[in-house]
């Protein structure tokens, strides 16, 4: 079912931001990769499932399904990088925001992080962490 729901999060970010060149999940440790030697093109994004936990709201359990979001951009230089990846990790927060994902019962994700992953002269790397409940 996991593997599901990223297939389905690799559509959606596909079919709404079409600028976008490559998708795709990632089951490696990105920390351990050699940035500048990933096999993608720019603007992309790497969609990561993080885990799950149970929560308890009255006599209910929810399950909380989590997902990072690694979305990176190049520019001439530092800032520019950094500005067109910014423009990315609004319009994906905006289709993350407002997806639904009916068959696997999945509301809508809620961003509950978002930082600076990685940066040098002509790449820029944010993460966006996303929760969803499943019931």
């Amino acid at each position: 079912m996991l593997k599901e729901i990223e297939a389905k999060i690799i559509e959606k970010l596909k079919s709404e931001i079409p600028e976008l060149k490559t998708v795709k999940g990632y089951d490696g440790d990105l920390l351990d990769a050699k940035i500048s030697r990933l096999p993608v093109l720019a603007p992309f994004v790497f969609v990561i499932y993080t885990g799950r936990k149970k929560d308890f709201e009255g006599t209910e359990v929810l399950d909380l399904l989590r997902f990072r979001l690694i979305i990176g951009n190049t520019g001439y230089d530092k800032e520019k990088a950094r500005y067109r990846t910014m423009d990315v990790l609004e319009k994906i927060e905006e289709v993350m925001r407002n997806f639904e994902i009916f068959e696997y019962q999945i509301e809508p994700f809620r961003m509950t992080e978002e930082g600076l992953f990685y940066t040098d002269d002509k790449f820029s790397i944010y993460y966006q962490d996303y929760e969803s409940y499943k019931f």
